[in-house]
């Protein structure tokens, strides 16, 4: 795996939910999908049967908030109930995934997306995605003593920057993200990781980072 280098994929969404599992009476979403749905999206072009090492950053941006009251069904042996629910969904949405892989993975991924025969989903089935670039990117580490001003929202995990910073004075909100799950007696158990989300236009104080070689800053979790 070469540290330098990466696939950046570049994708459109007019409408998305990417819901947090514990949400009981509304199904909220993230602001950005998790690494459990960028993994499973990333797999299932690859057309993979097993996890696939990789690393991944997520950023990206959206226009608002849309809320759907839909009804849903709930089933418990021979009864049949139905409940109002609130779908929280974001519009208008620009996502920019990194991956680093072995190099034939990269390479594997760039063909399989750049020749999709179909819209793939990212969050639920019906959030259609719209690939809209794929790039084999050089990534370089950057030093710096200034406040770096952030072009996308993006996630942070919280162990790459906590020996550098006061995780407690952290402007951004913090998430714990599904990443990926162990199937134990028959029970998908997951893995999970203490991340940062930071909105576009934040301040980030991180003396040490990596970016690529159009200026997109890059924070990766490893899968």
């Amino acid at each position: 795996m070469s540290a330098n280098a990466a696939l950046r994929v570049e994708l459109y969404q007019q409408t998305a939910c990417y819901k947090k599992p514990m949400a009981q009476k509304a199904k909220e979403t993230y602001p950005l999908p998790p690494y459990s749905t960028v993994k499973g999206f990333l797999h299932y072009v690859l057309d993979a049967n097993e996890l696939i090492p990789m690393e991944i950053s997520i950023q990206g941006t959206h226009e608002g908030k849309l809320f759907d009251l839909q009804t849903h069904h709930f089933y418990k042996s021979k009864e049949v109930t139905t409940m109002p629910m609130h779908v929280h969904m974001l519009k208008e949405i620009s996502l920019i995934f990194h991956v680093r892989a072995e190099q034939s993975v990269l390479e594997q991924l760039q063909t399989a997306l750049e020749n999709i025969n179909e819209a793939p989903s990212i969050g639920r089935r019906e959030d259609l995605a719209v690939i809209e670039n794929v790039k084999l990117v050089t990534l370089n580490e950057r030093h710096t003593k200034e406040i770096l001003t952030l072009k996308n929202d993006i996630y942070v995990p919280r162990y790459s920057i906590a020996d550098r910073l006061d995780y407690m004075n952290y402007k951004g909100i913090s998430y714990r993200l599904n990443t990926v799950y162990q199937v134990k007696q028959g029970i998908r158990t997951w893995e999970t990781v203490q991340t940062q989300f930071f909105r576009k236009g934040e301040g980030l104080n991180s003396p040490q980072y990596m970016e690529d070689e159009d200026g997109h800053i890059v924070f990766f979790h490893a899968l």
